[in-house]
């Protein structure tokens, strides 16, 4: 499971995080949450993207002529100080760089907020997350809250729009960053185009649209915290949480489904905040 965290020039990790380290242990730490510029910042993803021109070798002719010649309307996304391309693109394609998304969340939340918890940069560059705390706190067992978050996302290869998703999930990595959109409670697409900033407040609403859900679900995850439940109910529970067949043994069933309800069982048992008294 690559975390696929990009490295600058000189091999430091392009990440921060404020709170518990990440499980692959990179990144810069803060003590305290930062504003978005700060975040881009200490996070070393303050890089910047370039359209460059792209040229062919053009074969000789009657007249001799020969040598490179500009591709027309076509120009490679390259990362400026690795030099690296990214993607081909086309003369009306703007380019969104990862300070022009700290600015938007700025916009979001009100000029220099100390919001920001994790930060970084994924596959050498082409991917840009910001994490922003949510000011929410919902502590269904003392001493274990769950904070809710604003996940920002976007791509300089063209496979990502910049998106902004609400979600629980602390994003780190590739791997937590799609677990989360692919399971936003909320999300929203935002074209690369010159308006984008106009969108601010499309996202302000969507996050007032969203607190009915947020309630409702915290409320499941109260109501489960008071289900008091033995081991072998565990099981049945991560059994019917994972939509298996009850009738098939763990043993017998696919390697990615055992070791799921293994998974789960296991945190029942030794998971985090099972030291919590109550």
């Amino acid at each position: 499971m690559p975390h696929e965290i990009a490295y600058t020039v000189d091999g430091e990790a392009m990440m921060m995080f404020v709170g518990d380290e990440p499980w692959h242990g990179l990144g810069t730490r803060m003590d305290d949450l930062v504003d978005p510029i700060t975040a881009v910042q200490v996070a070393q993803c303050d890089y910047t993207i370039e359209a460059q021109p792209i040229y062919r070798h053009q074969q000789g002719n009657s007249d001799g002529g020969a040598g490179m010649v500009e591709y027309p309307n076509r120009y490679a996304i390259v990362r400026t100080d690795t030099n690296e391309a990214f993607d081909i693109v086309s003369n009306i394609y703007e380019i969104h760089q990862n300070m022009d998304t700290a600015q938007f969340v700025n916009e979001v939340f009100a000029q220099g907020q100390d919001v920001i918890e994790t930060c970084g940069a994924l596959k050498g560059g082409r991917q840009f997350f910001m994490m922003a705390r949510l000011p929410e706190v919902f502590e269904p067992v003392p001493g274990d809250p769950i904070h809710r978050f604003l996940l920002f996302s976007s791509s300089h290869d063209r496979t990502q729009q910049l998106e902004a998703a609400i979600t629980n999930i602390r994003t780190v990595c590739w791997n937590t960053l799609r677990f989360a959109m692919q399971n936003a409670q909320y999300k929203i697409k935002i074209r690369h185009t010159a308006s984008i900033h106009d969108r601010a407040v499309e996202v302000r609403e969507a996050l007032h649209l969203n607190t009915a859900y947020h309630q409702l679900m915290m409320e499941g995850i109260e109501r489960l915290v008071n289900t008091p439940m033995d081991s072998a109910e565990m099981e049945s529970y991560a059994v019917a949480f994972l939509n298996l067949d009850p009738k098939v043994v763990n043993a017998d069933r696919h390697a990615y489904s055992r070791d799921a309800v293994e998974r789960l069982c296991e945190l029942f048992e030794v998971g985090r905040g099972q030291d919590i008294p109550g």
